[in-house]
């Protein structure tokens, strides 16, 4: 049945904000074999995680008891290893322009922690971002002049492939981004890559604009929409979660009782929605009657002032794909500048 429904799923085509859908599709058709089989499998492990087991239960509904190594951090779960390449013209000075300082980048992970910690969100997801002991100066940050700041995602993904850093979250910043060189405008404000498609490249691509929150870095290079968000929906994609507007209603169309498992984006508690939001009114949802809405979920598309929701099944979404896809992330947490280290649960 699975394969029937990858083939049968449309994505509504987007605005341009992020460029997930796009990167999606391409990836696909490089390798639509690979492609399908890997998301094939997801679902399938997916369908029986979610079904069968209820570790991630554990994870969701008992967040107190993560051991910690020094007590003046936060209790987490995970501690993720991030590293941040900005990519930026020749001759442009730190501090300028796309070339970002290194406060904007620590700002940027710092909004990042506070959504993932229940600072300005719902969930206590508690994971931890902290920029790794590598680079130039031990900060986790590097800099590379190159023409691809201005990313092309059909032309420059051997180019962020070439830089990548194992065993980490890979940032990175740009000056603009579009899908090809031909034509099309560079609104695309962020793009990520899945477990499914990260064979390509490996991580997360920023509009330098996009990378913090213009209310709490002062003197940073930042739009005034910016709240810091738009990197949280992408580290979302990172992390398999998919917009909350994939694939319209055609969940609603499927007969059975797994249907928001294996359609739309996998989780049941987000109400399947004819198409992405663009205010903070506008639920779009499918069904006339459903009182709930996405308007406030970050992989939703409304502006990032109505942001401050993820719900249980995406938070479970999470904890799946770091213990199954992405767990070389927290065995690989030892290295890390200005994070405490902290076990994640899974050792526990």
């Amino acid at each position: 049945i699975i394969p029937m429904l990858l083939l049968g799923v449309v994505q509504v085509q987007a605005q341009e904000k992020c460029g997930f859908t796009y990167l999606q599709e391409f990836t696909r058709n490089l390798d639509s074999s690979r492609f399908d089989a890997n998301k094939d499998n997801f679902l399938k492990q997916w369908l029986y995680e979610n079904t069968n087991t209820n570790k991630y239960e554990k994870r969701l509904y008992d967040n107190g008891n993560a051991l910690q190594y020094d007590s003046t951090c936060k209790s987490t779960f995970y501690v993720i290893p991030v590293v941040a390449h900005v990519i930026h013209n020749n001759g442009t000075t730190v501090g300028t322009a796309e070339n970002i300082s290194d406060m904007q980048i620590e700002n940027a992970i710092e909004e990042l922690n506070k959504f993932f910690n229940q600072e300005t969100s719902n969930q206590k997801v508690n994971i931890n971002f902290c920029l790794s002991k590598v680079g130039p100066n031990s900060n986790g940050i590097y800099r590379h002049a190159n023409l691809a700041t201005n990313l092309k995602l059909n032309r420059d993904q051997p180019y962020l492939k070439g830089l990548e850093q194992g065993n980490a979250l890979n940032i990175y910043i740009v000056n603009s981004i579009a899908e090809t060189p031909q034509g099309d405008s560079n609104t695309i404000i962020g793009v990520g890559t899945t477990p499914i498609t990260d064979y390509i490249f490996n991580g997360v691509i920023m509009q330098y604009e996009y990378m913090g929150n213009y209310n709490t870095c002062s003197n940073c290079n930042l739009s005034t929409q910016s709240l810091g968000h738009t990197l949280t929906h992408e580290v979302g994609h990172f992390f398999g979660l998919e917009h909350t507007f994939y694939g319209a209603c055609f969940e609603t169309q499927i007969n059975s009782p797994d249907n928001c498992k294996i359609a739309g984006d996998y989780c049941c508690d987000t109400p399947p929605q004819s198409s992405e939001s663009t205010s903070c009114g506008d639920k779009k949802n499918c069904d006339p009657n459903e009182t709930d809405d996405n308007i406030n979920n970050v992989m939703n598309y409304a502006p990032e002032s109505c942001v401050n929701k993820l719900t249980d099944d995406q938070v479970r979404l999470i904890y799946f794909n770091l213990e199954n896809n992405r767990n070389n992330l927290i065995q690989a947490n030892a290295n890390l500048n200005n994070c405490c280290y902290v076990s994640p649960l899974s050792t526990i």
